[in-house]
C-alpha cells in the first residue's frame, strides 16, 4: 500500500515553525484547568494536544481496526487549530473527519461559544470525497463538576455530489475529584436534506482519568465505547484514548 501524507501534518508543522516566535510567558497566561469539565472551547495560546486513539468496530460483516490522531495546536487563547486524520482497515485506508479552526466567541462566564470551520476529507480512497463542516458549539459549564457540550453545524458536501446537510452534537461530561471523569454524548446526523432516510443517531460513552503536572493536566487517558448509529444495535465500537499536552 503507498503511504500518503495527511494534511494534518500541516497542523504539526504549524506549531513547530510558530513556536521559536513565541515569548515563553506562558506561565502568565490562563492555565488549563485539570478537571475537564473546567477546561474551555479551545486548547490555550501556544499549547500543542497530541493524541492517540486505537480502536475496533465490531461489525457483522468483518471488524474494522482504525487508529485516530486527535491534534490541536492554540494560535491565542481564542483561536485554535485542530485535525483528526484516522488510518483504518478499510477503504479508505486514510482520511481526515475534522481539519481547520476554532474561533472562541463569547467566554469569561460558565457560557461560551465559538464559530467551527472544518473539512471532511477522504482523498486517498477508491471513492474519493470532500465537504465542509460549519457551525456554532456551545460550551455551558457548572462549576468544576459538569460540563455542557452542544451545537448546530452545516455540512456542505463537495464530492462526490453537493449537498447539504446538518449535524447537532450533545454530550455532558462530569468530573468526580478533578482526575476521574465520565461523558456521554451523542449527535444527530443527517448528510443530505435531500434524503432523511440517511440521518444517524451515533452514541458514545467515556470513562477517563487526568495525569496532571502541577495545576494542568499532562496526559489524559480513557476507555470509550460506543454505537455508530442508535438504529440498529448490531456495530459496537471500543477505543483508547490517550492525549498529551504540551506548553510552548
Amino acid at each position: 500500500m503507498k503511504l500518503h501524507l495527511p494534511a494534518a501534518v500541516l497542523l504539526l508543522a504549524t506549531a513547530i515553525a510558530v513556536a521559536p516566535l513565541h515569548a515563553h510567558a506562558s506561565d502568565g497566561g490562563p492555565r488549563l484547568a485539570v478537571a475537564t469539565t473546567a477546561r474551555p472551547l479551545t486548547v490555550g495560546n501556544f499549547n500543542l494536544l497530541l493524541g492517540a486513539e486505537p480502536g475496533v468496530l465490531f461489525a457483522s460483516g468483518a471488524n474494522v481496526y482504525q487508529v485516530l490522531l486527535p491534534m490541536k495546536f492554540g494560535i491565542t487563547d481564542e483561536l485554535e487549530l485542530f485535525a483528526g486524520p484516522i488510518f483504518q482497515t478499510v477503504d479508505p485506508n486514510l482520511h481526515d473527519p475534522a481539519i481547520g479552526a476554532l474561533l472562541r466567541l463569547i467566554h469569561g462566564g460558565p457560557l461560551e461559544l465559538g464559530f467551527r470551520a472544518g473539512a471532511d476529507l477522504s482523498l486517498f480512497g477508491q471513492v474519493k470525497s470532500a465537504g465542509l463542516q460549519l457551525g456554532v458549539p456551545l460550551r455551558i459549564h457548572a462549576g468544576n463538576i459538569l460540563a455542557l457540550d452542544v451545537g448546530a453545524h452545516a455540512l456542505v458536501g463537495l464530492l462526490p455530489a453537493t449537498t447539504i446537510g446538518l449535524s447537532v452534537p450533545a454530550g455532558v461530561t462530569v468530573n468526580l475529584g478533578d482526575s476521574l471523569y465520565v461523558g456521554v454524548g451523542g449527535e444527530f446526523r443527517l448528510p443530505s436534506f435531500s434524503d432523511v432516510a440517511t440521518y444517524s443517531l451515533p452514541v458514545s460513552a467515556l470513562l477517563g482519568y487526568t495525569i496532571a503536572s502541577g495545576d494542568r493536566p499532562f496526559l489524559d487517558l480513557g476507555l470509550r465505547a460506543g454505537l455508530p448509529d442508535l438504529k440498529s444495535t448490531a456495530n459496537l465500537s471500543m477505543a483508547a484514548t490517550a492525549r498529551i499536552y504540551f506548553y510552548l
